[in-house]
């Protein structure tokens, strides 16, 4: 008589097995039919098969006992019952001890195999378990990723000091696939991003601020406006940010016009430029505090809001330990601007 299974999950519950005896009765039924022509498999369980490899092992039908926690009449039976499933002698009886046959050398070779197979099977297993509790993968865009992030990470680490932490720093739109592919935990972008299917939280949304350098004359005025600066050579953001075209509108609303020699592609590269005394800027007030940059930073009017959001995969539950440093980094951010 033939069948046919569709899958091997059908197989195993045909046979009422598990898969990794499945495993192990398929690389049996290939070793034995070296020596006989059936073998009822499925039969065969794997406590027998640990048992034989036990008394190989330790050598005494009680040592083995011992180690499998079982009776020795116990472990005698399982012996006896795997010799008759596979017809073969895998032991001889010789003054109450058992002493491998030719052919249980042979069988145990396979059976050694296989558990090896199986150890490798569980430091995968392990290892997957670890990745998943004990890796964060971080995504995050250049503004961010300075003096907030560190805090952030070292506040994490001293919560979590067995947690490998891995950080990649990219523009927005390079990091999506990452994080869309499963390659990342968290990533830490702007509103402007666009990423679907995937769970988001708000960072921080605020209006922008104006920066200028220690001891500008804009200094003196509480809030900043279009009409003062105008007056005012302006660092800007290239044009693959979205902020820029903002702030043009509010301009041309105000019946002012923008003034800017020098473009960077980095916003932290901004907060540096202006620093050094090459113009002002408008920023989201993170920014101002992440760069580490020594800035006057002033309310600017008309607003303009800015938004940072963390992002994770909402495919699955989020797991413990990316839910600790998504509240630590809002934590970090919110006491930065206090």
């Amino acid at each position: 008589m033939s069948f046919q299974v569709e899958s091997w999950e059908a197989l195993c519950k045909l046979m009422s097995i598990n898969f990794i005896e499945l495993v192990y009765l398929v690389k049996c039924h290939i070793f034995c039919s070296l020596f006989i022509e059936a073998i009822d498999l499925s039969q065969i369980s794997l406590r027998q098969v640990e048992a034989f490899k036990a008394v190989v092992e330790c050598g005494t039908v009680s040592l083995a006992a011992a180690a499998l926690r079982v009776s020795q009449p116990s472990l005698s039976r399982l012996i006896a019952v795997l010799e008759h499933q596979t017809g073969l002698q895998l032991f001889e009886r010789q003054k109450g001890r058992l002493v491998l046959t030719d052919r249980g050398r042979r069988f145990y070779s396979e059976v050694e195999a296989i558990f090896v197979g199986l150890d490798q099977l569980g430091r995968a297993v392990s290892e997957i378990k670890r990745e998943e509790t004990d890796f964060l993968r971080i995504g995050v865009v250049p503004a961010l990723s300075g003096r907030i992030l560190q805090k952030a990470v070292k506040t994490y680490l001293q919560q979590r000091p067995g947690v490998r932490i891995s950080i990649v720093i990219r523009e927005s739109q390079m990091l999506v696939d990452r994080i869309e592919n499963g390659k990342l935990d968290v990533l830490i972008a702007s509103r402007a991003t666009e990423i679907r299917a995937l769970k988001r939280t708000s960072l921080m949304k605020s209006p922008v601020v104006c920066i200028m350098p220690s001891g500008h004359e804009l200094a003196a005025h509480e809030v900043i406006t279009p009409a003062l600066l105008e007056k005012h050579n302006m660092v800007l953001l290239t044009e693959d940010s979205t902020l820029p075209g903002r702030v043009a509108e509010v301009f041309a609303a105000a019946g002012c016009q923008v003034s800017s020699s020098i473009e960077v592609s980095f916003v932290s590269g901004v907060c540096r430029f202006v620093e050094a005394g090459f113009g002002v800027s408008l920023v989201h007030p993170l920014v101002a505090v992440d760069s580490g940059a020594n800035l006057l930073v002033r309310p600017f009017e008309p607003a303009i809001g800015v938004d940072f959001n963390i992002y994770r995969t909402a495919a699955r539950r989020t797991r413990s330990h990316v839910e600790d440093f998504i509240n630590i980094f809002q934590d970090t951010a919110s006491v930065s601007l206090s």
